[in-house]
């Protein structure tokens, strides 16, 4: 299996660790790819050697800007003087000095690990192009005209050489192939980044390889030199697990008896029947309650208790009641008292035909003179 780690150096410590003490991931078949190579991965917090980390991480592959550092160029012999007055190698302990409190585990100014360059470089083009977008009218803060003052502006030379950029804000150059080997004793062929330090033995950050941005070209003269997790010198294949086999179809259901189609069916013819019924029977008994809340308000003779039965009108007469009022005050009482005998008298006449309560209320029936409807 191959492996691809993103992560920082804290967490790659742990996980390097994990993976050599408890024998996962680790071993024959398996190939660790390192986002982010870093030596700081591989001491703990008190600057000490974790040397689980550090078997852990034996045969891990990772790619770093092409260092192209010369000991000898004039920002190289700048960097290294500065660089010279604020490190040591007690700045990797608690113990370091105030003065001198940054770690340099060989107290050498002068061997510059390649990942050195690649922070050095990019502080100091974010610092040209910072200064050119305001000496062109940018804001401070407008992030997005400092990122295309980057891409736009003239080639800056950094401590690992031109830093030149495509359209994506990817740099343009060489990265090296370094590969992380446990040896008995420092090797003397090819270039190392750096070394740490075990009690009998060390783990040497070797560089093995090149790859072009540019033209997208691996190069890695000597293949059979890589090793891989637990110092195997077998190149592992990647392979994706295989799918899991998909569940079992259910068994079939058992057909349906006659019985219960036949049930079905009835269920199905009933059910409407049924409900229609209900919704019958709860009509019926609703018009019941209110007929008979009705029944209870007519007006009845005192001598037979029966509801008082209209008089069928004759002789051209149109109206059972007249209601007269002053126009000033009385329109409204007129108005409810009208609509009160409307409800307290049935709807039947005395031979049993309907016939409604005829009252006259002038803002009603007049047809014409004062008291007439608008």
């Amino acid at each position: 299996q191959i492996i691809l780690l993103v992560a920082y150096p804290d967490a790659q410590r742990a996980v390097f660790a994990a993976c050599y003490d408890e024998g996962r991931l680790w071993g024959p078949g398996y190939a660790w790819l390192n986002a982010y190579p870093a030596e700081e991965a591989l001491y703990n917090a008190d600057g000490s050697v974790n040397s689980s980390a550090v078997h852990g991480s034996e045969g891990v592959l990772g790619v770093i800007e092409s260092s192209g550092v010369s000991s000898a160029s004039d920002f190289s012999l700048k960097y290294q003087a500065l660089w010279d007055e604020v490190s040591s190698s007690q700045g990797c302990t608690n113990m370091s000095p105030q003065s001198r409190p940054f770690c340099d585990h060989d107290d050498d100014a002068s061997t510059i690990p390649d990942y050195t360059a690649m922070y050095v470089d990019a502080v100091i083009k974010l610092a040209v192009s910072a200064d050119a977008a305001i000496r062109n009218g940018s804001r401070p803060g407008d992030a997005d005209a400092l990122y295309a003052t980057m891409l736009a502006a003239d080639t800056v030379t950094g401590l690992s050489g031109p830093l030149v950029f495509d359209d994506s804000g990817d740099r343009l150059g060489t990265l090296e192939v370094l590969n992380y080997r446990l040896l008995t004793e420092a090797s003397q062929s090819g270039r190392r980044l750096s070394s740490v330090l075990l009690p009998r033995s060390l783990l040497e950050f070797s560089i093995v390889g090149s790859y072009s941005t540019a033209t997208s070209t691996l190069q890695l003269p000597d293949v059979g030199a890589l090793v891989f997790s637990g110092g195997s010198t077998e190149v592992p294949q990647h392979s994706s697990p295989p799918p899991p086999p998909p569940p079992p179809a259910p068994p079939p259901e058992p057909p349906l008896s006659t019985g219960v189609l036949v049930g079905i069916v009835l269920l199905s013819i009933l059910t409407p029947v049924v409900v229609i019924w209900v919704s019958l029977r709860e009509w019926r008994r609703r018009r019941e309650r209110e007929h008979e809340r009705t029944r209870q308000q007519w007006l009845r003779y005192l001598s037979t208790g029966q509801p008082v039965q209209l008089e069928p009108l004759t002789d051209g007469n149109k109206y059972h009641l007249f209601l007269s009022h002053s126009w000033l005050s009385g329109q409204d009482a007129v108005r409810v008292m009208k609509e009160r005998l409307l409800n307290l008298l049935p709807d039947l006449n005395q031979n049993g035909v309907a016939d409604d309560l005829k009252i006259f209320l002038d803002v009603d029936d007049l047809a014409s003179g004062r008291g007439a409807a608008e």
